[in-house]
């Protein structure tokens, strides 16, 4: 039995020379065609099409979600492993939406339960100036579950 031992620098630790035969190396490690195919095919793997993405002057992407919300973050936390950090992510964002939801639920309860004994009571043009804060509140709690979402 052959037994090896390999010793595992971080490029801040190599001499200099080293440093530039590393970059010579690997000048064009992002530069190979089709490079992102991996994201693309990773991205499917968890419920998300990437339709297209920019890296001039900022970052930006276009995706769809081929699944509601909730089936592409339990992808994430199936595909990705429950240690990854994109699990992580996905754990707080489920419990945010969640709270945020459950919240929004509420109100809505609150709503219809007035509406069954008062029907057409929460008329958009009529809403009564004391419930007005609530409606309100469903809106801006809509608000906030989309720029999460984002």
């Amino acid at each position: 039995m052959r037994k090896e031992t390999i010793n595992i620098f971080a490029f801040e630790e190599l001499s200099e020379e080293a440093q530039e035969k590393v970059i010579r190396e690997f000048w064009d490690i992002n530069l190979h065609y089709e490079w992102w195919e991996f994201t693309y095919e990773d991205a499917e793997r968890v419920n998300i099409k990437i339709e297209g993405f920019s890296i001039d002057r900022g970052w930006s992407i276009d995706i769809k979600l081929l699944s509601d919300l909730d089936g592409v973050l339990d992808a994430i936390l199936y595909e990705h492993g429950e240690a990854t950090e994109t699990a992580k992510l996905a754990r707080e964002y489920k419990a945010k939406m969640n709270i945020l939801v459950s919240r929004l639920d509420r109100v809505y309860n609150v709503i219809n339960a007035i509406d069954q004994k008062f029907p057409g009571y929460w008329n958009p043009e009529e809403i009564p100036h004391k419930f007005a804060d609530l409606y309100d509140y469903c809106e801006e709690l809509e608000g906030e579950i989309e720029e999460e979402m984002e």
